[in-house]
């Protein structure tokens, strides 16, 4: 009784160690299967001579082309073998069709989005560009197309969502930049609100010294450095207590900028941004 008991664990171990193995390998195949194509030549439909990807040594790549039109092509296919799902996020931030892809949890968001209507204004917008940029508009969403049929797996994250990509359309990049315009300009729109009525409100030397263009830390293109604004003295702040009474007439126009006025804290905003640069340690000090 023993020996079977043994030996019917030893072959439920190696089933389980074998099922895992199984596992193992169809993930690394599928997941392998979704990377971009690296090396070798590929067939992309539209082309209308050959055109080269090549890649540093860091992996960027750059791209050789005859026309403008091919290089569009060219860069859709790029971008579809290693940022599709990127992309889709980027469309669908703009477009209000986050949900669909990510679950009810975001049925909010793109309902506040879809009040900007983005996607028609924009197709509208398209209607309207010249020959030139629809055409590569065209060229870039071809490209893309191919380069996700040209996958030998959708994107990892799809099959982690259990989605399918949607196929690129011209209007999609429109779209992207309408996700980067919500990213850079409306996340900071309480904030220049605040800026209006500090400017409506305080004398402008006092003004001045609250919202200074630039600091000690700030590098401008042009040669030399921006002084920090003077401290105002007394006569230009003028009579504090007015302030609230002050604020409490702008609160017509908006209530965010004068709660700034009223006692309220304010908003706090991701201060991170983009275009950091670094060097090396042997350049400093």
């Amino acid at each position: 009784m023993r020996r079977r008991i043994l030996k019917i664990g030893l072959i439920t171990l190696a089933s389980l160690a074998a099922l895992v193995l199984v596992a193992a390998l169809t993930g690394t195949a599928v997941f392998r299967g979704s990377l971009a194509r690296l090396d070798g030549r590929g067939a992309v439909p539209g082309l209308e001579a050959d055109v080269a990807i090549e890649r540093d040594a860091l992996g960027v790549p750059r791209i050789t082309a005859g026309s403008r039109e091919d290089a569009a092509r060219a860069l859709g296919w790029l971008h579809a073998q290693e940022r599709f799902f990127q992309m889709d996020l980027l469309r669908r931030a703009a477009a209000g069709e986050l949900a669909e892809l990510l679950g009810p949890a975001l049925l909010a968001t793109d309902r506040d989005i879809r009040r900007h209507r983005f996607e028609a204004r924009l197709e509208a917008d398209l209607i309207t560009f010249d020959e030139p940029s629809r055409a590569l508009l065209d060229a870039y969403a071809a490209g893309v197309n191919a380069g996700l049929d040209a996958l030998r797996a959708r994107p990892f994250e799809y099959l982690v969502l259990r989605r399918k990509p949607s196929p690129w359309r011209p209007l999609d990049s429109l779209l992207v930049v309408a996700s980067m315009h919500l990213d850079l300009g409306l996340s900071t729109a309480d904030t220049d609100l605040a800026a209006g009525l500090v400017r409506d409100t305080l004398p402008p030397a006092l003004a001045d010294f609250l919202l200074p263009g630039a600091g000690h830390w700030d590098a401008p293109v042009q040669e030399g450095s921006s002084p920090p604004p003077a401290i105002p003295g007394a006569d230009a702040v003028g009579d504090g207590r007015d302030l609230r009474v002050a604020a409490a007439a702008a609160g017509g126009r908006t209530s965010t900028r004068a709660s700034l006025f009223a006692g309220e804290s304010v908003p706090r905003h991701d201060r991170a941004g983009s275009n950091n640069w670094a060097v090396a340690g042997r350049l400093t000090a």
